[in-house]
């Protein structure tokens, strides 16, 4: 499996020190750069899969100039940013730009290494109950080298949701009025998930449903529409079509 790659852009040598060898004991590569034009150069010549930015670079370009630069070119705009500094009235303007998260310095350095492997370490999320297709669905998914939640309460569900990321989100769908329409409420309005794909699944047909039933689910597919990566399985449908399915987000 291949090594995830840190680039860590900070002015302060002593404090990158201590964060390159925290990272390293992770299993992370780690580069270091003092200047934007030192982090930009790595950028360009290496794969990077987080970077770690302080607002106080070295040089006449900052760390917000040096992110909002990063955020113009299509080849940076996906890697995850995670902005450290004491500047706490930068905090709202660069999650607002797409910054993964902001840490006030002093902060844990404990805390900044679990958002790290947090952000990095793909996982999935399946919320059903103990059903045939449920058991279906969670032994498709495990023909990938992903890590699998496998949650049974909507309380674990909600509470996951909103302090872990997740590559996918799979969700049962529920008969009782609104529960699917609240949990993916939840999930667009996570921070952490509000942009993660996700593929609900009904066990039972809907060809056995009253026309109550059928018209919410109706409603539900069409909610899934408008969530945009979100897609509806209704009951029926094999182990290799959910593969395919799922492995258009997981594979990409």
């Amino acid at each position: 499996m291949t090594q995830e790659r840190i680039l860590i852009a900070d002015g302060d040598i002593a404090l990158s020190a201590l964060l390159k060898s925290r990272l390293e004991s992770m299993g992370y590569l780690v580069d270091c750069a003092r200047t934007a034009k030192e982090a930009l150069d790595v950028l360009k010549t290496r794969w990077v899969d987080l970077v770690l930015l302080d607002i106080a670079l070295k040089g006449e370009v900052n760390g917000f100039q040096l992110f909002k630069k990063m955020r113009t070119k299509k080849e940076f705009l996906k890697i995850p940013v995670v902005v450290q500094s004491s500047k706490v009235g930068m905090k709202k303007i660069f999650e607002m730009m797409g910054a993964e998260t902001f840490f006030i310095k002093p902060y844990s350095v404990d805390m900044l290494m679990s958002e790290v492997r947090d952000i990095l370490q793909e996982k999935i999320l399946v919320y059903g109950d103990r059903s045939r297709e449920t058991d279906s669905v969670v032994k498709s998914l495990g023909k990938y080298d992903i890590i699998l939640d496998v949650l049974r309460t909507r309380h674990n569900f909600y509470y996951n949701v909103i302090t872990h990321r997740y590559k996918l989100v799979v969700v049962q769908y529920k008969w009782r009025p609104n529960m699917t329409d609240r949990m993916l409420s939840i999930v667009r309005g996570s921070s952490k998930n509000k942009e993660v794909p996700v593929i609900v699944y009904v066990t039972t047909k809907i060809s056995e449903l009253d026309a109550g039933e059928i018209r919410k689910i109706h409603s539900l597919k069409e909610m899934c529409d408008n969530l945009g990566a979100c897609d509806f399985m209704d009951k029926g449908y094999s182990s290799k079509q959910f593969v395919k399915l799922s492995g258009k987000y997981l594979e990409s």
